[in-house]
């Protein structure tokens, strides 16, 4: 009923401002009364519905609410909603949304909504046991089909009317392309930390084709979607809600296209650029497809997270509540891991169709635990100088616009941000260890895949928990049943120790590969980033206990390729050698782990170097050999959009290290050291070989090499000596 007065009061005069026009923040509150009551009045009959009377006779002001009337026919507002749901939320410690007073706007409806719901809450507020036993269900696997019945239920973007489609372009706009619960709201107010940006809420602007149709598709319960204009423009002219919304209905009243709207944002906020941040696009192509369509040379910043850390932060932010606005039949599990999938295959299939100066990746994981590291990145991309304040988000609050459009209301994004007040680098692992045995679906860990994120079918930890997991290996080697077992062999415990005495690079094993013709690079760090996940050894840090090293495997993680682009430089300034000898030389810090390092150098469009150094703790020169034919195979595969080829691993080198502690046992190791003392008897303890300086007491590393060749002849006499006396070249040349 569009436009129906609720309720009519009459005054003697209305308030007028020094203009004459009448002054609405003037008018007195609608009060209600027994003569334009609509309903008859039943008094609260529950405790709930008691608390519920006293919040809406305090928000309304009103004397007297029955269970039966309508918050909005009593004088209610969305003004009035926002403070009534917020006095809610603080009163149940729960996160509750604007929509409920929309769907539920009587005393009786919201009781029974809340119950619904929030059950748990409201029977801890209430002070009473909730009746009957809450059971955990679990969640079906979604497949293929079901994405395709979702994506069925999204309307399509209406085409551009012809006058639209040949028009000049927008100024460069940057686009944050992610789904929801990514950790969009926490990056756009680390770049709203920037003076040459401006990055306000989610704009909602691309889906729709004029203002008009979009003030019609976020009415009622979804009006709360305006918002993050509104807030745009409070920040543009320094003024309230109420003159934002005045400015932003004449465009929608005219039906100013969003091409246009956009422009003028862009005209108002002067030199900064325009940064817009929408989940909600990445739901459909076709609105992805109109960045380009509206801007010149647009900039794409495609934001990932774990797909279960998104699925477990949707179900806490309640969001299947607000997010979809079309109508659906699944649960919020179900819906939660849908749209990450939608989302995340749209996003892959409109960025190829981009150039990749244009779009840079960002994952969630890294901007939390390295947000400085992070933002410089993005400044280099974006071709902005690095500001410190970016990595302060919490700082400068009504700048960054973390604030409702009212003084009582939340931001629109992340209703969470405000229960922090600094970045916390453990948000993107708290959903490990809550969702061990929920799985994804097939077409989700083909996705997650595909965005360096292995999950897989069964985990690891799952196939050794079951009895019929556990093997001998071919080579004898059992696989360890306790996954507790932090053994170091005793070739790592001989390493940690030199280690210990003195860090430096010596034990680094480094290479470096070019690579000619066309390179993608998403695919390469895919390869990699599945190798890292084979080998746990790539995973290893070393901690220390007691003074005894442990060896402990960390969890896998989104692997980054750094790439340092030379491409632009004359040749003689690359330095891709100094680069590489800078790397090699890079120490490692065993107890952090990371014992992998990978970082490409582009020379030219088509021609690349890689970089591969790992410590000598978790490889060695042989194991390199094998890393690349591995990166070969997989980067071959993926390239065609097949599966990995490679066989999963028997057994890991943990394995090896515990058989080995238990292969040679006190008695074992005394026996082989006995006899060894006796084959080595009577010969130096130590080597006196010719030098020119004193030998220290650690080895400095700081020796010159000495090159020349023996002949044919010497070499073989030294073979046959070797082999006469069972011993390698290797030993017969130290011998000597």
């Amino acid at each position: 009923e569009y436009m129906v007065p609720a309720m009519i009061m009459m005054l003697d005069a209305l308030p007028l401002t020094t203009s004459g026009k009448v002054d609405r923040r003037a008018l007195p509150a609608p009060r209600l009364t027994g003569e334009n009551r609509t309903v008859d009045y039943i008094a609260p009959r529950t405790r709930l519905e008691e608390l519920l009377a006293d919040a809406w006779r305090e928000v309304l002001g009103v004397a007297s609410v029955g269970v039966h009337d309508n918050f909005f026919e009593i004088g209610g507002d969305s003004l009035k909603g926002a403070i009534l749901i917020n006095k809610l939320q603080q009163t149940f410690d729960e996160v509750i949304y604007v929509v409920a007073i929309f769907d539920a706007p009587t005393i009786a409806e919201l009781a029974e909504y809340l119950e619904r719901k929030y059950g748990n809450a409201v029977a801890r507020v209430c002070r009473r046991r909730r009746s009957g036993r809450t059971q955990r269900q679990t969640a079906q696997t979604i497949t293929e089909a079901d994405v395709i019945r979702l994506r069925e239920t999204i309307m399509p973007l209406a085409p551009l009317a012809e006058q639209e489609v040949d028009v000049e372009k927008n100024p460069r706009t940057i686009f944050v392309l992610s789904p929801p619960r990514s950790g969009s709201t926490l990056l756009r107010v680390m770049l709203g930390g920037h003076p040459s940006l401006f990055a306000p809420p989610e704009l909602e602007l691309l889906s729709f084709n004029n203002m008009r149709d979009r003030k019609g598709a976020f009415s009622g319960r979804n009006s709360f979607w305006l918002e993050g204009t509104i807030r745009a423009v409070m920040e543009i002219y320094h003024c309230d809600a109420s003159a934002a919304q005045e400015i932003v209905r004449d465009y929608e009243e005219k039906g100013i296209g969003t091409r246009e709207f956009y422009g003028q944002l862009q005209r108002w906020i002067g030199t900064r650029t325009l940064v817009d941040k929408s989940p909600s696009y990445a739901l459909d192509l076709e609105v992805l497809r109109r960045g380009e369509e509206y801007f010149e040379g647009a900039l794409y910043i495609h934001l990932l997270r774990h797909p279960k850390g998104m699925i477990r932060s949707f179900l806490d932010a309640r969001l299947s509540e607000v997010f979809f606005l079309y109508k659906q039949s699944y649960d919020s599990r179900q819906l939660a891991e849908l749209i990450w999938v939608i989302s995340q295959q749209n996003i892959l299939r409109f960025l190829q169709e981009v150039p990749p100066q244009r779009q840079c990746r960002v994952r969630f994981e890294e901007l939390v635990s390295e947000p400085r590291l992070v933002m410089k990145n993005l400044c280099r991309f974006l071709d902005l100088d690095f500001c410190e304040t970016m990595t302060e988000p919490y700082e400068e609050p009504e700048k960054r616009m973390t604030g409702g459009i009212y003084g009582v209301s939340r931001m629109l994004g992340d209703v969470k941000f405000h229960t922090h007040t600094r970045i916390d680098e453990k948000a993107a692992d708290r959903w490990k260890g809550k969702d061990s045995d929920d799985q994804l679906g097939d077409v989700t860990r083909e996705v997650a895949d595909l965005l360096g994120y292995n999950v897989p079918a069964q985990t690891l930890e799952h196939e050794r928990a079951n009895p019929k997991s556990r093997h001998v290996a071919a080579t004898g080697i059992p696989v360890r049943r306790n996954l507790n077992e932090h053994t170091l062999s005793y070739a790592q415990e001989r390493l940690w120790f030199l280690d210990q005495l003195k860090h430096n690079s010596v034990y680094n094993i480094a290479t470096a590969r070019r690579l000619r013709g066309p390179l993608d690079f998403h695919t390469l760090e895919r390869a990699l980033a599945e190798i890292i996940r084979r080998h746990e050894t790539l995973r290893t840090r070393i901690e220390v206990e007691d003074g005894r090293p442990l060896a402990l495997i960390n969890a896998l993680e989104a692997f980054h390729l750094e790439v340092v682009d030379l491409s632009e430089l004359e040749e003689s300034e690359r330095g891709a050698q100094k680069q590489a000898r800078r790397e090699a030389d890079r120490e490692f810090e065993l107890e952090r782990g990371g014992l992998l390092r990978a970082k490409l150098l582009r020379l030219e469009e088509q021609e690349h170097v890689l970089l591969v150094t790992m410590h000598h703790i978790i490889s060695d020169g042989w194991s390199m050999g094998l890393l690349f034919n591995e990166l070969s195979a997989l980067y071959n595969a993926f390239s065609k959009g097949e599966r990995s080829p490679l066989e999963e691993l028997e057994i890991q080198y943990a394995d090896y290290a515990v058989w080995q502690r238990q292969y040679l046992s006190a008695e074992r190791m005394a026996r082989e050291v006995n006899y060894w003392r006796e084959q080595l008897s009577g010969s130096s303890g130590l080597l006196q070989l010719p030098t020119d300086r004193a030998r220290p007491a650690l080895q400095s590393y700081r020796g010159g090499v000495v090159r020349f060749r023996l002949g044919e002849e010497v070499c073989r006499g030294l073979r046959e000596l070797s082999r006469r006396a069972g011993s390698t070249l290797f030993m017969t040349l130290l011998a000597t």
